[in-house]
């Protein structure tokens, strides 16, 4: 995925374009997908992808549809919220390395 993503940047900033903007919709994460039990090291992960980058990317969660625990991956893995319309930093944010040592540490120095 690193791969891909920074192929998909690489080309969406040819002639000389300098800003990506993101959506995804992550309701197929509730279903049982090959790969999806790797969610959120991947989440986690993005946030390596865009530092440094002029990105703005949402990924849309209803958590009426998740558990507890998902909720919690999600705050954990995503700097920021947005949450009634305001975007703030995420006091439950744990740093990319952190995240992923203690619960994916297969993908902390993968390349």
């Amino acid at each position: 995925m690193d791969k891909s993503v920074n192929g998909y940047y690489d080309y969406t900033q040819a002639d000389g374009k300098s800003n990506l903007r993101t959506v995804a919709e992550m309701a197929w994460a509730l279903q049982a997908i090959k790969g999806v039990e790797h969610l959120f090291a991947y989440e986690s992960r993005l946030n390596y992808f865009v530092q440094g980058r002029t990105i703005i990317s949402l990924c849309l969660y209803s958590f009426s549809k998740k558990s507890g625990d998902i909720i919690m991956n999600v705050l954990r893995t995503h700097p920021f919220i947005i949450n009634g319309g305001v975007i703030t930093a995420n006091p439950f944010n744990k740093k990319t390395d952190i995240w992923l040592a203690k619960n994916a540490p297969q993908f902390l120095n993968v390349k």
